[in-house]
């Protein structure tokens, strides 16, 4: 094969299935930040290693139990994944330990929140995968040295970041791109389960718009086109009523059918998939 052949090959695989392009994950290299004036001391840099620990943590738990199977997991498992749900959705921990964007940056008001917040880390069961429990004992480890004022947290933090580096070494955080978009489905979905029925709604109608929208697109039709070809159909799926056994059978959670009601429905899953909880929180 010459090698013209297989960079067009490459490209091909690439487009046809795009979840399967493996992805490397960026925050395993970046729990133990290089200290700056920032966080020099021992509060803060603790409290900033606590947070990257507990957001990559749970990313691993997302990853390693998806949702879709969550009818194959022991109790003990699910008892933890409903833990850890309420420890991440209550207050503003879902913003502090998930939807962090810099892994280096931590306020004062951050540091004795996270201090505050991490011993309430639950537990996960001695079933878990191993690297979930090893992370956590990284995690315990800082939460002693935190309760425990005379200990000597530089040399713990340099012990820690060499085992995590040895760790790297052999468990590459590599992924394929269909396991982080399980990981977004699973936060989001997460996050559902404290959102307004309106909208959850609003989400799935969003979701059902963008496909038509999208189909629309790869036959080929403007984007003006497209999202009008979309949304006749949305309306051809949600009929307005119109004889009085319709009217009285309407479905409660019947959507909005104006063009500003469907763009709106529209922005909110965007929104969603993207991460941004902004509006709904």
């Amino acid at each position: 094969m010459i090698f013209g052949q297989k960079k067009c090959n490459e490209q091909y695989v690439a487009e046809t299935f795009p979840f399967h392009v493996p992805v490397v994950e960026f925050r395993a290299f970046s729990i133990f930040p290089e200290i700056n004036s920032n966080h020099s001391d021992s509060p803060a840099i603790l409290a900033l290693c606590a947070r990257n620990l507990i957001s990559y943590l749970t990313y691993c738990t997302v990853q390693t139990y998806p949702e879709i199977h969550q009818n194959q997991y022991l109790p003990e498992l699910e008892q933890y994944f409903n833990e850890l749900s309420k420890f991440l959705l209550s207050k503003k921990n879902l913003k502090l330990f998930i939807r962090t964007t810099d892994s280096y940056a931590i306020t004062e008001e951050d540091t004795a929140y996270i201090l505050q917040q991490i011993p309430a880390f639950p537990v996960p069961p001695s079933c878990c995968h191993d690297d979930i429990l090893w992370i956590f004992n990284l995690l315990k480890q800082i939460i002693c040295t935190v309760n425990d004022p005379s200990s000597d947290y530089w040399k713990l933090l340099y012990n820690l970041s060499a085992q995590w580096q040895l760790r790297l070494s052999s468990h590459f955080p590599i992924r394929s791109k269909s396991s982080s978009m399980e990981f977004w489905l699973l936060s989001s979905s997460r996050q559902y389960e404290y959102l307004s029925k309106n909208y959850q709604n609003a989400f799935k109608w969003g979701r059902e718009f963008d496909q038509y929208y999208r189909d629309f697109l790869a036959h080929g039709f403007s984007d003006i086109s497209a999202r009008g070809k979309a949304r006749k159909k949305f309306i051809e799926n949600h009929p307005v009523p119109k004889t009085d056994d319709e009217l009285l059978n309407v479905p409660e959670d019947s959507p909005g059918l104006t063009a500003p009601a469907v763009r709106r429905y529209h922005r909110i899953y965007l929104d969603i998939k993207q991460g941004n909880f902004s509006e709904l929180t």
